[in-house]
């Protein structure tokens, strides 16, 4: 399981609050803490009106403030390193759960890891009920869902290249933009899915069910394995160029 947490990595996150707790956190503690009670501590000197009181009176008096300013800094030093380990207890209950097919811990798990910008590269979920799940915009390059139900599922932008998706229930699924280059996807049902802008380049489709998937847009390539030309010309938004690749005549 470590080794599981360890080959997870952060999308690159570009929001400015992130970029502050990356720098609190490269810095040491106890340097931080000495540097702000420095600080607060001249600032308390400085804006002293009657300049006659002894600077450790001042001091004194302000030491209940700057005790309070000095934990806040720390509860924000903190974050990362109580991010990692609520990260770690979420990876342990979606490896505890690898053997159930519904698991609402495990449902609860992923969404908190992909509202963290957690990448799900190689996680390994065959049969998992993931109905409707938000992983919109998320890494899950080679992951194992083979058998998943992830219907209706949020998958809009996500890296789902060289993934397993064998007999996976992708109906009505939004896959606007996903990339699903090299995935395999033998025997999925794909029925009124969203696939517009989707990569399939070299995907493995073969028996998937298309019926009234939308194809618009769709990349492909010579390496793509279609179901049956009958099977194709059920789906909606067809591109030219493939019905004639296929011998779609409509």
């Amino acid at each position: 399981m470590a080794s599981w947490f360890r080959r997870r990595t952060l999308r690159k996150d570009r929001r400015p609050f992130n970029k502050i707790e990356r720098q609190l956190e490269a810095i040491p503690t106890w340097r931080l803490i000495t540097e702000v009670v420095v600080i607060l501590a001249g600032l308390a000197i400085i804006l002293e009106p009657d300049k006659s009181i002894n600077p450790a009176k001042v001091i004194f008096d302000s030491s209940e403030s700057i005790a309070i300013a000095s934990a806040v800094i720390l509860y924000f030093k903190e974050i990362p390193e109580r991010k990692k380990q609520k990260h770690y207890e979420a990876w342990q209950v979606i490896d505890s759960a690898r053997e159930i097919q519904t698991s609402y811990a495990r449902r609860t798990a992923i969404e908190d890891l992909h509202k963290d910008g957690v990448s799900f590269y190689e996680i390994d979920l065959p049969w998992a009920d993931l109905q409707g799940i938000d992983l919109s915009d998320t890494n899950l390059s080679r992951a194992y869902l083979s058998g998943a139900n992830l219907s209706r599922a949020k998958l809009s932008d996500a890296n789902l290249s060289r993934a397993k998706l064998y007999e996976a229930d992708l109906s009505g699924a939004k896959l606007s933009g996903a990339n699903l280059s090299r995935a395999k996807l033998s025997d999925a049902n794909l029925s009124r899915a969203n696939l517009y802008e989707a990569d399939l380049s070299g995907a493995k489709l073969s028996r998937a069910n298309l019926s009234r998937a939308y194809l618009t847009n769709i990349k492909w390539d010579e390496g793509t394995q279609w179901p049956a030309p009958e099977e194709v010309a059920k789906a909606r938004n067809i591109p030219e160029e493939l019905k004639r690749q296929l011998g779609i005549i409509e």
